[in-house]
Parts: structure tokens; sequence; C-alpha cells
């Protein structure tokens, strides 16, 4: 088992997998349905690793100059792509990676009509030898190449491709454990969709705080003003970033935090300034809808009313997760580009 094909090697755990692999002394074959992809990304992987057994070329070409084929392409994609390598894969081992999902935010996973995604795979590939695996490896991780993985993955598949997969593996660092028949990937494309794989785990100083900041949000904030009714029902009302009570709701929330925490409220005030395009998410909390809103702010005055939003949150809703921020350089989207 020298050559490996990569179907799909040029998304991000594609290229992961194929990168370690090569590391590991496999000669590896990137495949792509834009073959100048392909040969693009192997460079890339040239430029930053040095010299490694790997090039690029279309999906057939790859399949037949295999011994090992593995799939790292979106659900959606099989049913076009895998035909063109059918004649390639016969008698061959073919490991799919694939979890079905149908939205990635938040994940819903797809329920195949034959049970999985590599019970397709073999509906489509009927002369390759089927496995699964690598469903919960997490793609960051795996283009970490100076990071070990150290991590558990379960394989199952026909006989030989699990095997096989074991070995894949525990080539690149990985425990293969043997997870039964091919039958049994319909429960490794759940673990997929439902675990939530934790890459990296690091600890954030705290910042140095100044009179101005600009900060981003990781959760909405929620701000809300309201009156009685002729009735005398309390009726509440979500606020835009474009009111200006909503900076005023935040400073008056920010001080009545301080005076539950603390014992009294500091003095001073705070101004705002909205530096990205508010987007407004629309949520359902406790059976109740309630509007919030992501962006990326400037914030100045009060040093202690800074210290106490960013610590503890802006807005309402702080308990349950809400209006926490960050430095932008701290930011999820951020730490990802530079992953």
């Amino acid at each position: 088992m020298q050559r490996i094909a990569v179907i799909g090697g040029t998304g991000r755990q594609g290229f992961g997998l194929a990168v370690r692999w090569a590391m590991a002394g496999f000669h590896v074959i990137l495949g792509s349905r834009d073959p100048q992809r392909a040969e693009a990304t192997a460079e890339r992987a040239q430029r930053a690793r040095g010299e490694l057994p790997l090039h690029g070329t279309g999906n057939r070409e790859a399949a037949e100059a295999a011994d090992v084929i593995v799939l790292t392409i979106p659900f959606s994609a099989q049913a076009e792509i895998l035909p063109s390598i059918r004649a390639a894969v016969a008698g061959k081992v073919v490991i799919d990676t694939t979890v079905p999902l149908r939205s990635f935010s938040p994940p819903v996973l797809e329920i195949p009509s034959v049970g999985s995604a590599a019970q397709q795979v073999k509906a489509l590939l009927p002369d390759a030898r089927v496995g699964a695996a690598f469903h919960t490896v997490s793609a960051v991780k795996l283009n970490a190449f100076s990071t070990p993985l150290e991590e558990d993955t379960l394989v199952c598949g026909e006989e030989g491709a699990k095997e096989a997969g074991i070995v894949l593996a525990e080539r690149i660092g990985l425990r293969g454990l043997d997870a039964g028949p091919l039958e049994a990937a319909a429960t490794l494309e759940r673990l997929g969709a439902s675990v939530l794989h934790v890459g990296q785990i690091g600890v954030l100083l705290p910042p140095t705080f100044a009179e101005t900041m600009t900060l981003v949000t990781l959760s909405p904030i929620f701000a809300s003003t309201g009156s009685r009714d002729a009735e005398g029902r309390f009726r509440k009302r979500f606020l835009s970033p474009a009111e200006p009570d909503f900076a005023r709701v935040l400073v008056e929330n920010l001080k009545r935090k301080a005076l539950a925490i603390y014992g009294e409220a500091p003095e001073g005030e705070l101004q705002f300034e909205w530096l990205s395009e508010p987007r407004s998410k629309l949520m359902r909390v406790n059976e109740t809808d309630v509007r919030g809103w992501l962006m990326s702010f400037r914030v100045s005055g009060s040093l202690d009313l800074i210290r106490l939003g960013y610590d503890a949150g802006f807005g309402e809703r702080n308990a349950q997760g809400f209006g926490m921020v960050c430095l932008p350089h701290e930011h999820p989207t951020s730490l990802r580009q530079r992953a």
C-alpha cells in the first residue's frame, strides 16, 4: 500500500490527510475535477513542507495510479464524481470520510436512502472494497502539521478495506479502532455531525484595557426597552443599533451589573461607533423570540465600564452566553484563517 489517491484533495480535510501521509512516506496523488487546481495545491504543499512524494492530477488519473483511494468530497458531489472513477477503482480499497450534512451551521445530518454516505459509495462503486473512517478528525488539526494528532478514529468497512483504513490512521498518529462492518458507517457519520471536536484549547490572556477599544461580537448583543399598554401588560421591544436608545440601554445595563457585582456603579459614560454593518439575528430563547446583533464596534469612555463589558458581556441575557465580545485578532474567523 504505497500509493494513495485523495479524491477531493484540494479541500482542507483532503489536503491535511494527503500531506500527513506524504510526510509518513506514502506516495500521494491529489485528485480534483480541475487537474490544474490539484497541481497548484500539490505545489503549495511542497513550498510549505519541503520535498514530498506528492503530486496533483485529475480524479480519474489519480484513482488509476493509486492502490488505495480516499474520498474527501462533499456528499452532494458523490453522484457526479464517483461514476467517473468506477472503472479505475475496481478491486481496490476505497475509504470514505464523508459526513453527509444538509447544512453546516448548525450541523444537520442528511440521511441517505441507502443508510449512509459510505453505503452510497458502495452502491456507486460496486466493484471496490469500501471502508469509512476519519469522520471526527478536525481539518484544523490535520493542517497543523507540526502537531501530533494522538486521538482515536473509528474505522468500519468491508474485508480488506477496514484493515487498510486502520493502517492509514496509525501511520499519521491516530489510533484506528475497529468499528465493524460497512453498515456501521451510519453511526460513524452521525458522530461526525454531533461530536463537538475541540481541535485546540488555549487561554486568551486579558487584553490591555484602554479608554478606546475595538471589539467584535462573539454572540449577539440584545438591548430592549418597553412600556405597559392600556391593560397594564408590559410590552418589550428589542432595539436596533441604529436607534440612540440602543447605546443608552447598553450603558445603563453595565451600570446595573457593576452595582450588583461591586456594590457601586462607576462614574462616566460610553460612546459607541459601529464599524461594520450590524447583522440582525432573530432567535428563540425560552419560548420567546428575541432579536440581537452581531458587529464590530469601537467603544470609548469609562475604563471600568469597558472592562466590565469585555468580562461580563454587553447588553442582556449574558448568563445565557449572549453579548460576549473579543478583540478582532481573537475572533474564531481570524484564528481559522491563521491555522
